[in-house]
């Protein structure tokens, strides 16, 4: 079973149904609401959303640094075809991009 199917069981709705609703009443803009929507599975759509690809790549990261993935670990379970829909090689994910925390600094900041 993966983690969608046990979200829909358990809980009759996936988190990215939710997430999507609350950007629609936050008035996102229509694109980014789909967006949302999508990213669990955006190779599944019929047209291929690069903004939806980019948070597929941004969650599975998050996963990864939260269950403390080594190196190998990582490049074994990279998500590949999303990143190469994107034209983007898998080594840009696994060695450039900065931890989470680095990403997030300042957050806090500006939300508090």
């Amino acid at each position: 079973d993966d983690r969608l199917a046990v979200e829909e069981r358990t809980f009759g709705y996936q988190f990215a149904t939710v997430g999507s609703e609350l950007a629609r009443q936050w008035r996102f803009p229509l694109s980014f609401v789909e967006a949302i929507r999508h990213f669990q599975a955006p190779l599944a759509q019929p047209k291929f959303d690069p903004v939806a690809g980019v948070l597929h790549l941004a969650a599975w990261r998050a996963r990864a640094e939260l269950h403390q993935l080594d190196a190998a670990a990582m490049a074994a379970q990279v998500p590949a075809e999303v990143c190469a829909a994107l034209g983007m090689a898998p080594d840009v994910l696994l060695k450039e991009m900065p931890p989470l925390a680095e990403l997030c600094e300042g957050l806090e900041a500006l939300i508090g």
